[in-house]
């Protein structure tokens, strides 16, 4: 058996995140993508654009713990694990377009099911 109540997911405490990058390296085994970058989303609406092989997969990827990186990464003050279920657990998660999600679910539902993990206390 399962319990759920549906209670809105507050991150932190605030309901805001702050996602602070400096000197991210990140890519595919010897293969660098991201050399030194340094990044700021703060609460409200970020945007990464650039063209194909700018490496804004491989950022996205990198953040979620699905490659590994070096550098200082920090979700509202706090260092970000390099673990992807402990970052889940942080706060943050990677949803995917399309591919990776459970079609039959809503969006909302996709989400809370990638938010189980956190702490909702």
């Amino acid at each position: 058996m399962m319990w759920f109540e549906p209670t809105p997911f507050v991150l932190g405490g605030s309901g805001h995140a702050y996602l602070r990058v400096q000197g991210l390296h990140a890519g595919y085994g010897a293969f660098q993508v991201l050399r030194g970058i340094h990044l700021e989303a703060r609460p409200g609406v970020t945007v990464i654009l650039g063209p194909n092989g700018a490496g804004k997969t491989t950022l996205l990827k990198a953040l979620a713990g699905l490659l590994p990186r070096d550098g200082d990464v920090r979700l509202d003050g706090v260092a970000l694990p390099t673990e992807t279920h402990a970052i889940v657990k942080a706060g943050m998660a990677l949803v995917a377009e399309g591919r990776q999600l459970f079609p039959q679910m809503t969006v909302t539902e996709n989400l809370e099911l990638g938010a189980w993990l956190v702490n909702k206390g």
